[in-house]
């Protein structure tokens, strides 16, 4: 069990979220009183070594929380953006990967960077490559109001154990 709290205008209340043991949540995104998104990773350091850890996104409805798979086997989410229409609409996952075919080398593959919430489903978008740049180690989403367009920030590995900002627009 893991307790998280919300504000209900005049103190912190605790619910109780079964289910999503040894999970972390580092994003959440509130479309109303009844529709709560949170993400982050499905583990935590610590577990076997050379593991990679799953994402998690889960969603309350006013009642329960309940797991939504995104198209990646590894990374996390870290941030969550809505629409004009205050839904959700955008997921980013640092550092995501997915299973590569059946006996690839390595095993691994880069996942989706982005994630496009239509409602129903993921479209998947990564992010341009930058010479002399390598992955993104965090990414926070910033929607502009009253538009589609969502900004992303963040830092990229860069030369000789360098960093490199990461500023991207969509829309």
């Amino acid at each position: 069990m893991r307790p998280v709290s919300h504000w209900n205008g005049q103190a912190w209340q605790q619910t109780i979220v079964d289910g999503f043991p040894r999970s972390a949540v580092g994003s959440v995104l509130a479309v109303s009183a009844t529709e709560v998104w949170a993400g982050g990773t499905a583990g935590f350091v610590g577990g076997p070594p050379g593991r990679p850890i799953p994402p998690l996104l889960v969603r309350f409805d006013g009642q329960t929380w309940n797991r939504v798979p995104v198209p990646a086997d590894f990374g996390s989410v870290s941030s969550l953006a809505a629409s004009s229409l205050g839904e959700l609409a955008w997921v980013a996952v640092a550092r995501s990967q997915k299973w590569g075919p059946p006996g690839s080398t390595p095993p691994l593959v880069p996942g989706p960077d982005f994630l496009a919430w239509n409602g129903q489903s993921f479209t998947e978008y990564g992010e341009p490559a930058v010479a002399g740049e390598g992955e993104s180690r965090t990414l926070r989403l910033a929607p502009v109001p009253g538009t589609e367009t969502v900004w992303s920030v963040g830092r990229a590995d860069g030369p000789e154990g360098t960093f490199a900002p990461r500023v991207l627009r969509f829309g």
